[in-house]
Order: C-alpha cells, then sequence, then structure tokens
C-alpha cells in the first residue's frame, strides 16, 4: 500500500471515530431509573437527527471498508497466512475488545456506588447480577456498546478464509449476495448486515487491485452536496414523523449512506492539498482510544448534564454540543497522559496502534 493510500485511511479513521462519537451523541430520549425524558420535536430533533441518523452514518461502513481492505491487502489465500493475520488480530482486536469491556463494567460499577448517580441507570446495579449475567456482558454485550464494532470483527476474522474464498472467486457477486440483505433490512442475528457487507466490500477491493484505479474525485463537488440533500430529505422525513425502520425510508437512508461514504472518499482528495494537516498528526493516533474510551463516558456526560441544566430543547441542544466535545476532549487527554507515562499499558489496551 502506498503512502499517499495509508494517510488517507489515517485521516479517515479519525474522521470516522469523530462521527461515532457524534453518532452517540444524540439525546432526544435519556433514559434514567426515574423515568425517561423526552425531548419534543422542535429545530434541536431536525438538527440532531440531520447530523446523528445522516451524516454520522457513513462511520460504520468506512470502519467496516478500511478494516477489510487491510486484512485482505496482499493476502494470498495460505494457511499460514491466515494463521498469521487471525494471530495477530487476537493482539490487535480481541484483547483490547475484553480490556475495554472490563473497563465499561468496572466504570459503572464505581459510579453505581454514587448515591447522586443511581438514577442514571436503567437496568440495574452490577452488584446485584448473577455471575452468568456479568459474564454475557463482558463476553457478548459490553457496556461500552460501541464494542459491537470489535465483535463483529473478530466474527468476521474468524471466518475470514471462507470470506476471501468467496470473494475470489464469486468477485462481485459476493459483494452483491452480501449487498441484499443489508439492502432489505434483514438481520442475521450473530452479525450485522452492515459488518459483513462493507468488510467483503473492503476485502473485493484490496483482493481484485481495486482501489486505486477507483478515482471519481473529479464528482467530488457533486457528490458531496447531493450526500447533503439526501441527508436533509431523510432529516425532513424524520421530523415528519416518519420511522428509520420503515422500508422506504431504510432504502433512502441506505442509498444515502453509500453517497455519502463515496462523497467523503472524494472529497478528502480534493481538498488534501487545500488544507493543511499536518500538525493534526500526533491526534490521529488516538483514534482508536477515542473510539474505545468514549463511551459510557458520553453517556454518563449527558445524563449529568442534563441533571445540571434541566430538561428543556435549548437544554438538548446544548447538551448535545457539549457533551461531546468533552467527552473528545476527555478522550484524547487521558489518552495523551496514558501514552506518556504508562505506554505498555496504553499498547495493549489500543493493540499496539
Amino acid at each position: 500500500m502506498n503512502k499517499e493510500l495509508s494517510r488517507k485511511f489515517t485521516v479517515i479513521s479519525f474522521l470516522s471515530m469523530i462521527l461515532v462519537v457524534v453518532l452517540h451523541s444524540n439525546n432526544m430520549v435519556i433514559n434514567l431509573s426515574s423515568g425517561n425524558i423526552i425531548v419534543p420535536k422542535g429545530y434541536n430533533s431536525f438538527i440532531q437527527d440531520f447530523f446523528t441518523q445522516g451524516i454520522a452514518r457513513t462511520a460504520v461502513p468506512l470502519f467496516f471498508i478500511i478494516s477489510g481492505y487491510l486484512y485482505f491487502l496482499n493476502i494470498k489465500g495460505t494457511r499460514s497466512e491466515f494463521k498469521a493475520k487471525i494471530s495477530k488480530r487476537t493482539k490487535t482486536i480481541l484483547i483490547p475488545y475484553l480490556i475495554w469491556s472490563s473497563w465499561g463494567l468496572l466504570f459503572y460499577t464505581a459510579l453505581q456506588f454514587l448515591p447522586m448517580s443511581q438514577n442514571f441507570f436503567t437496568n440495574g446495579l452490577i452488584k446485584d447480577m448473577r455471575m452468568e449475567e456479568i459474564l454475557k456482558i463482558l463476553f457478548l454485550n459490553p457496556l461500552p456498546f460501541q464494542l459491537w464494532f470489535l465483535r463483529d470483527l473478530i466474527i468476521l476474522v474468524v471466518f475470514s478464509p471462507l470470506l476471501f474464498f468467496t470473494i475470489k472467486y464469486l468477485r462481485e457477486l459476493a459483494v452483491f449476495l452480501a449487498f441484499i440483505p443489508w439492502i432489505s433490512g434483514y438481520f442475521y442475528g450473530f452479525i450485522n448486515t452492515d459488518s459483513l457487507l462493507f468488510f467483503m466490500l473492503g476485502g473485493y477491493l484490496a483482493i481484485f487491485d481495486k482501489l486505486i484505479s477507483f478515482d471519481v474525485k473529479k464528482y467530488a463537488y457533486l457528490l458531496f452536496p447531493f450526500w447533503i440533500l439526501l441527508v436533509i430529505i431523510n432529516s425532513i422525513f424524520l421530523f415528519q414523523g416518519i420511522s428509520i425502520f420503515d422500508f422506504w425510508m431504510s432504502f433512502l437512508n441506505k442509498i444515502t449512506l453509500l453517497v455519502g461514504v463515496v462523497a467523503i472518499w472524494t472529497i478528502y482528495d480534493k481538498l488534501r492539498g487545500k488544507i493543511n494537516i499536518t500538525k493534526l498528526n500526533p491526534i490521529f493516533s488516538y483514534s482508536f482510544f477515542l473510539f474505545a474510551f468514549h463511551e459510557p463516558v458520553l453517556t454518563m456526560a449527558k445524563k449529568g448534564l442534563f441533571y445540571i441544566l434541566g430538561k428543556n430543547q435549548l437544554v438538548s441542544f446544548s447538551v448535545y454540543i457539549l457533551a461531546p466535545l468533552l467527552t473528545i476532549a476527555l478522550s484524547l487527554s487521558v489518552g495523551f497522559l496514558l501514552k506518556k507515562y504508562t505506554p505498555k499499558i496504553y499498547n495493549i489496551a489500543t493493540g499496539g496502534r
């Protein structure tokens, strides 16, 4: 992989992690043990839908496309290759998954001992849970819920030999077969259709070296505004009360998502020479830490700010801006301190990233 493509992956990965935080910043419904806070619709809900249900949704496909591409890059399909790949992902995915799942469990347990924060928890206290419930949380349903990305990635890595030969021999048909259940809203049960489709797409682009030849940047200034227009239309429909689970609404949302992925990929090429991002280089290395650390911190920040500021539309809008900014600042600060003073711990927790 050439240096420029590697750089592009780094920048887009960091952008994706920022979008993941935005994705989780929606606060139109806040669950508390004393009852839910439901914010009425208005300018605030439209803005939150625009960014959370629109712009930020591109984070998931971007994440899995890049992961699939990097995993299958230069692979020939030998047993030793897959053995080495799976062994490496144990260190870079499985161990961090268990570490951050444990961190979420400990973080919630510590907070639940504070009387003022107990209203923030709706699923009971961890100290009252049975051991099998705790193990299920630890291994399958982590309290830092963004870890489903890593959980699905672990499953994809386990089945990567099968995916490789399916892509190699079926080529575009393999991607199309994964596309059908995704666009139709089908759910496999053990893995998200988003994960499988976009990981396979990334693998297809790597195996057949299609990414280098994929050049539509001349259309970037058309694609980007077209994507924004689609996001606005989606947001209007959501404001009008059309459920995102409605088939045609879901279909429009997914087409918007595909256009958004291509728009972000191409607009980077257009802006690369016009924006100096050299100064941001050190921050890019904290992408994974931001991803892993931001929840459940963000959820507690949202609930805490509502507790302090009140419960109305203006507060909701303010929290939508403040909570992610505070969470990102705290995540990067903690990451910097850990990396500086406990580099070995940081290295293990981030899988060497």
